[in-house]
């Protein structure tokens, strides 16, 4: 998987840095066995995991890969739901507050006007996902108006149809001097990580 996610980016021109780890929705049968590897292997980065409808299995299968990243000081990118999105940022959030969970090593992802202010508040990193349906590239200038540039991460969630690629670019010519902050300098802190 790996190495075709490098393969399918490198024909997009991007040099990507792959995160692993369990999505909500595709907690497998045998998570455990994943867990191990996980837990085994020497990872840059957990993503995306997260909840998606919150249910006992995603709660445990997100909470032992957060403990696994504490231990590893590996940075995660946290997923948050389209469906009662609200709701389940909280639960999230209360989660994370309950492992301590570092917040330098922690994006919370597909923030949207829905739980901005829910996560604003706290100190993790904000990811702000350009996408129909998520938020749209003149919407991330309004936000970082009223927010500064200081916690929030920019990205496509740019899945295999490609629907929208240049979604990152868009909104960073929209930005004008705050591209640089959100589309590389503060992915570079959150990663630790110098190309």
């Amino acid at each position: 998987m790996e190495e075709f996610e490098r393969h399918r980016c490198k024909i997009l021109g991007i040099d990507m840095i792959p995160g692993v780890g369990i999505h909500p929705r595709c907690i497998p049968p045998n998570y455990e066995a994943v867990l191990d590897h996980l837990e085994a292997g020497d990872w840059t980065l957990f993503g995306e995991i997260g909840l998606e409808i919150a249910t006992e299995e995603e709660i445990d299968v997100f909470t032992t890969q957060l403990k696994i990243a504490m231990e590893k000081d590996i940075p995660c990118i946290i997923h948050t739901p389209r469906g009662k999105k609200r709701i389940i940022t909280q639960k999230i959030l209360e989660i994370l507050e309950d492992l301590s969970f570092p917040a330098e090593l922690a994006v919370v992802d597909h923030v949207n006007f829905e739980n901005l202010d829910l996560v604003v508040e706290k100190d993790y990193w904000i990811g702000l996902t350009v996408q129909h349906g998520k938020l749209m590239p003149e919407e991330v200038p309004k936000i970082l108006e009223r927010y500064g540039t200081e916690k929030f991460i920019l990205n496509s969630d740019a899945g295999y149809g490609n629907e929208f690629v240049d979604a990152v670019a868009e909104t960073a010519r929209l930005l004008g001097k705050d591209a640089e902050d959100v589309c590389y300098r503060n992915c570079k802190r959150f990663l630790k990580y110098a190309p």
